[in-house]
C-alpha cells in the first residue's frame, strides 16, 4: 500500500487542465489554460496541488515526465502546493498562474530552475530550499511574504515587475540566503513591505534599478549582504524606508544613480561598515530626503556623488566618519546638501573634490587624511562652515570665493599648494583670519571679543610657501602673522601672578618695542627695511647739526689746549649775543685761525660717528656742543629750555641711541637670529 498522492489514480478522474498537464509532461510542452492569470477557480483553469506536487516528484508507472520538465500557463491552483523536503528532479514553470494558498517549499531540492513569473499567490515559504538553476519571479503579485531564508539558488532571482503587496511585515526575506548568480528587484519591482537579505550571499549582482521600496520604516535591509557583483539601485529606484547595508560585503561597484531615497526616520541609507570593492555611485540625479549614512565602511574604488541632492534637513545629510576610500571621493558638479556633511577622520588615498558643488552648508572633515589633493574651488555658494581641525592633505588646490566665513583649521596640515590655481598673499590672509576656534554652536563658551588666536595655520602656510620657493609670500605672511598676534592680544602678556601695576608697565614696553621692531626690519623678515630708518636720521640729525654750527656756533673743539691757546681767541663766540662778531670769527666751525691741522667739523661724519658706537672718525671725541649754564632761577631755565644747544644736545643723545638700536638690529640681522627657525608643524 502506498501513501495517498503517490498513484495517478489517487487524483482520478482529472481536471480538463490537469489532462492538458499530464499529457505535457509526456511530450515536453506547456499546458494552457487561460491567457491570462485566472481570479477564480473553474473547470477550464484548475489544477489541484496535489496532482501537481505528484507530477513534480516523478509521478508512478503510468507517468512519464519529459525532461523540459512540468510546465504550466494559466492554471487556477487549488490548495497547497506542498513540497517541504522534498527533491525535485525537473524543471518547474508555473506562469501566470494564481495559487489559492502559499506554496511550500521548505527545504527543498530543486535540481532544475524555478518558474513563477506572473504568478499571483499568497506567499512563498522557501526557507532553506536548494535550487539548481534560477528563481524567476518576474511581475509575480503576492499578498504575503516571499521567503528565501537560508536557501541555496546556484543560479539567479529574477523579480522585475514582481509586487509584493505585504505591508505589515517583509515583502520579501532572504536572510542568510547563498545565490550564486545575481538578484533583480528591477522595472517596476514594487515592494510594500520591508525586503529583508541579512547576511546573504550574492555572487553575482544585487540590481534594484527602477525598483519601488514603500516600505516607511525599513524598506530593504541588507545587514551583513555578501554581493559578488554589483549593486545596483538606479535609474528611477525609489525607497519611502530606511536602505540598510550594515556590514555589507559587495565585490564590486554599487550604484545608485538616479535613485530617490525618502524615508520619516532620520536615515534613508545605512551602510555603515560596508566594504565595496569597486566604488559607490551617488550621482547622475541621485537624490535623498534624509541621511545617507557610510561611517566605517571601506569602498576599493571612488565615491561620486557628483550632481547628487540631499535634500533633508536632519543632522547630517551624508554621514561618512571613518570611511576608507582607496580612490577619490567627489562631493562635486552640482553636489548640493541642506545640512552638514560629515568626514571625520576618513582615509581617502586619492582626491577630496568639491569643484563647482553646489551648496554645502556646513563641512565637517576634522582628522581627515587625504593623499591626493583637496580640491575646493568654483563653488556655485560658498562653504557655509568647514572644520579640517587637526586633517592632512598632501596638496591644497582651492580659490578665495568657496571658502565661508567660519574656518576650523587649527591643525590642518597640506604639503603644497597647487602650482596653477595660486591664491594671492592678500587671499591668504583673507583666509586665516576668518578662522574660528570652533563652529558657531558647536559650544555654549561666550566668545571672546578679541579675534581668535591660532597660530599653527599660520606657521603651516608660511612653511608651506617657504617650501614651495615662494620667499617673498613667506616672508609677508611671516609679517601678517606678527601684526596678527598684536591685534588678538598676544603681545606683552604678563603671568597673572604679576602685581597690575607691573603688569601694566611690562604690557606698554612690550608692544611699544614690537611695534618698533615691525617698523624698522619688519619682525626681521624685511631687515632692508632699517637702511632708510638709518639714513632719514643721519640725514635729519645732519641737517640739525650743521644748521646749529654754521648759524648757531654751538660746536666747539673738546681738546683743551685749543682753549688756552690765545691765538684762537677770535674762534670764540662773543660772550654778549648782542655783539656781532667779524667775518671769520665767532664760531669755531668757520673760524679761519683754526688751523688745519685740526681735525675739522664735518656735521656729515659727526652725525655718522654717534650712529655707529663701534666706529670712530675723530667727530665726536674732538668736537662737542656748547651748553650754557644752568640758571639758578627755574624760571628763567624753563625760558631757555629749548635753545639751539640743548636741542643738539638731545638731538645728540636721541642719535646716539638710535645707533644702539640699529646696531643691535644690524647684529641680529647677521646671525640669523631675527628669521630662526620655526619647528615643523
Amino acid at each position: 500500500m502506498k501513501a495517498y498522492g503517490r498513484s495517478l489514480s489517487d487524483f482520478e478522474p482529472l481536471f480538463k487542465l490537469e489532462q492538458k498537464l499530464l499529457e505535457g509532461c509526456r511530450k515536453g510542452t506547456v499546458a494552457q489554460g487561460e491567457l491570462r492569470c485566472p481570479e477564480e477557480a473553474s473547470q477550464e483553469n484548475t489544477v489541484r496541488a496535489g496532482f501537481l506536487r505528484f507530477l513534480l516528484l516523478g509521478g508512478d508507472n503510468r507517468v512519464v515526465v519529459h525532461e523540459h520538465g512540468v510546465q504550466l500557463r494559466g492554471a487556477y491552483i487549488q490548495g497547497v502546493l506542498e513540497l517541504r523536503s522534498t527533491t525535485v528532479d525537473c524543471l518547474f514553470s508555473a506562469v501566470f498562474c494564481n495559487f489559492e494558498k502559499a506554496p511550500v517549499f521548505r527545504n527543498a531540492d530543486l535540481k532544475r530552475s524555478l518558474t513563477l513569473n506572473g504568478s499571483h499567490m499568497k506567499g512563498f515559504l522557501g526557507a532553506g530550499m536548494a535550487v539548481t538553476g534560477d528563481v524567476e519571479l518576474r511581475k509575480i503579485k503576492a499578498s504575503g511574504t516571499v521567503f528565501l531564508d537560508r536557501a541555496v539558488i546556484s543560479g539567479q532571482v529574477h523579480c522585475s515587475g514582481a509586487s509584493l503587496e505585504e505591508a505589515v511585515g517583509y515583502s520579501l526575506s532572504a536572510i542568510g540566503a547563498n545565490i550564486g548568480g545575481g538578484v533583480f528587484l528591477v522595472d517596476g519591482f514594487k515592494a510594500q513591505g520591508q525586503v529583508r537579505l541579512l547576511n546573504a550571499n550574492i555572487e553575482g549582482q544585487f540590481n534594484c534599478r527602477a525598483g519601488q521600496f514603500l516600505c516607511e520604516g525599513q524598506s530593504i535591509n541588507a545587514g551583513g549582504i555578501k554581493v559578488g557583483g554589483g549593486t545596483f539601485l538606479t535609474e528611477g529606484f525609489k525607497s519611502l524606508g530606511e536602505v540598510i547595508f550594515i556590514a555589507a560585503t559587495i565585490k564590486r561597484q554599487m550604484t545608485l544613480q538616479g535613485a530617490h531615497l525618502e524615508s520619516k526616520n532620520e536615515i534613508t541609507l545605512r551602510a555603515d561598515g560596508v566594504v565595496i570593492e569597486g566604488s559607490l555611485l551617488l550621482n547622475k540625479n541621485f537624490t535623498s530626503l534624509g541621511t545617507v549614512s557610510l561611517r566605517g565602511g571601506e569602498i576599493h574604488g571612488q565615491l561620486n556623488c557628483g550632481g547628487a541632492v540631499f535634500s533633508g534637513t536632519q543632522k547630517n545629510a551624508l554621514s561618512a566618519d571613518y570611511l576608507n576610500v582607496k580612490g577619490s571621493a567627489n562631493l562635486d558638479s552640482g553636489f548640493s546638501s541642506e545640512s552638514r556633511v560629515s568626514f571625520v577622520s576618513a582615509l581617502i588615498e586619492g582626491d577630496f573634490s568639491l569643484f563647482k558643488a553646489a551648496r554645502i552648508p556646513r563641512l565637517s572633515a576634522s582628522q581627515m587624511q587625504v593623499k591626493g589633493s583637496l580640491i575646493i574651488r568654483e563653488l556655485a555658494e560658498p562653504l557655509g562652515s568647514i572644520s579640517l581641525a587637526s586633517a592632512r592633505v598632501a596638496a591644497l588646490n582651492d580659490d578665495a570665493r568657496s571658502w565661508g566665513e567660519n574656518l576650523v583649521i587649527n591643525g590642518f596640515v597640506y604639503g603644497f599648494l597647487d602650482v596653477h590655481n595660486t591664491m594671492s598673499v592678500k587671499g591668504r590672509v583673507s583666509w586665516l583670519e576668518k578662522q574660528r576656534a570652533r563652529l558657531p554652536g558647536s559650544t555654549n563658551k561666550k566668545p571672546s571679543k578679541l579675534p581668535v588666536f591660532l597660530p599653527q595655520p599660520w606657521k603651516q602656510l608660511k612653511h608651506v610657501l617657504d617650501a614651495m620657493g615662494r620667499a617673498e609670500d613667506a616672508r609677508e605672511i611671516g609679517i601678517e602673522y606678527e601684526r596678527h598676534r598684536y591685534t588678538c592680544g598676544q603681545v606683552g602678556l604678563t603671568p597673572d601672578t604679576w602685581s597690575p601695576v607691573r603688569r601694566w608697565v611690562s604690557s606698554v614696553i612690550a608692544k611699544a618695542l614690537h611695534c618698533c621692531y615691525g617698523k624698522l626690519i619688519g619682525y626681521g623678515y624685511r631687515p632692508m627695511q632699517l637702511v632708510p630708518w638709518f639714513l632719514g636720521v643721519w640725514l635729519i640729525t645732519t641737517i640739525i647739526y650743521w644748521g646749529a654750527a654754521n648759524h648757531g656756533a654751538v660746536f666747539a673743539p673738546s681738546d683743551p689746549l685749543v682753549f688756552q691757546n690765545p691765538a684762537y681767541a677770535a674762534c670764540r663766540p662773543p660772550a654778549d649775543k648782542s655783539l656781532q662778531a667779524a667775518p671769520g670769527t665767532g664760531n669755531w666751525y668757520l673760524c679761519d685761525a683754526l688751523p688745519q691741522e685740526y681735525t675739522g667739523f664735518s656735521p656729515i661724519a659727526f652725525s655718522l660717528d654717534l650712529l655707529l658706537p663701534l666706529v670712530d672718525l675723530h667727530q665726536e671725541k674732538d668736537w662737542a656742543p656748547l651748553i650754557e649754564t644752568p640758571k639758578s632761577n627755574v624760571a628763567d631755565e624753563l625760558m631757555g629750555f629749548w635753545s639751539a644747544k640743548r636741542l643738539v644736545r638731545f638731538t645728540m643723545w636721541f642719535e646716539i641711541l638710535a645707533g644702539w638700536v640699529f646696531s643691535l638690529l644690524f647684529v641680529v640681522i647677521v646671525s640669523g637670529l631675527a628669521r630662526g627657525k620655526e619647528q615643523q608643524v
